[in-house]
């Protein structure tokens, strides 16, 4: 599904730069400027991946296009039914995006097996890699100078205990 964006209003003549593009997005509200503080709160905290078209540089007309959408998401379900709160509604949708997580990037899903059961899968599925002539090998080799002696010793010391 295509989102259309909106694209951030020029300012007019005239009118105050102090206030953050975004809220124009919310003119129509006529909100508070506690809920509009708490809002900036938010909106500082949305990860990047849910702002639309997000450039370090571009942030601001970031921020207007995702409370623009918000709005529009806002006015869209409201026609449905009716919401008695919208800047309450506004607030759980961002703390929702705030919570997402980012999309992961080609990984291969979790499977939910008993660590064992895909260790044997592993070990079953092998082809072709000749494991047990590694295996073999292992045990068939000879033992080193060290080994011999030490063996030696523990059999001459099981044999004293013996007696």
């Amino acid at each position: 599904m295509e989102v259309k964006v909106p694209e951030a209003p020029a300012p007019k003549e005239g009118e105050s730069s102090d206030r953050p593009l975004w809220e124009s997005a919310l003119d129509e509200w006529k909100l508070s400027q506690a809920q509009l503080d708490e809002i900036q709160t938010l909106l500082v905290t949305i990860p990047v991946h849910k702002l639309p078209s997000c450039q370090k540089e571009d942030l601001e007309k970031a921020y207007y296009q995702y409370m623009a959408q918000k709005a529009a998401e806002i006015k869209r379900r409201n026609e449905q039914k009716r919401i008695r709160s919208r800047f309450s509604y506004l607030r759980k949708l961002m703390q929702e995006d705030i919570a997402s997580k980012p999309p992961q990037e080609e990984k291969q899903p979790t499977q939910a097996v008993a660590r064992g059961t895909q260790e044997f899968r592993n070990f079953t599925e092998r082809q072709n890699n000749n494991y047990m002539d590694k295996v073999l090998k292992q045990y068939s080799q000879p033992y080193s100078e060290e080994e011999r002696k030490a063996l030696q010793e523990m059999e001459q010391q099981q044999k004293g205990n013996q007696k």
